[in-house]
């Protein structure tokens, strides 16, 4: 699994299971007010994710959010961000997808 990539650790693990696809975690670098969207790679354990947005009233995070999801084929509701919401450090949950899956989609960013 890619160091940016994990299971959360609960105790109950069975409401983490939808059919095959479970919860995970997303450590991200974020880097606002870029030229273009984009992801640009890891950055030591975290995926490293370029937004045009500035970080004023949420906009960079709804950016990283909805660029996460239009690149996992996901819906938005997909993706929500559960840590670090004033920080460039910040955790995204992804419901819906194994983890096979979201290494191979983000794998092709």
């Amino acid at each position: 699994m890619p160091p940016f990539l994990r299971t959360p650790l609960l105790p109950d693990k069975s409401d983490l299971t939808q059919g095959s696809a479970t919860i995970h975690l997303i450590d991200l670098k974020v880097i606002p007010n870029a030229k273009r969207n984009q992801i640009a790679g890891t950055l030591g354990q975290r995926l490293k994710i370029k937004v045009s947005s500035p970080p004023e009233a949420g906009k960079a995070n709804l950016a990283v959010c909805k660029l996460i999801a239009r690149q996992l084929k996901i819906k938005n509701t997909q993706v929500v961000l559960i840590a670090g919401q004033s920080s460039p450090e910040k955790t995204v949950e992804i419901r819906g997808l194994t983890s096979q899956e979201i290494r191979h989609r983000i794998g092709s960013a």
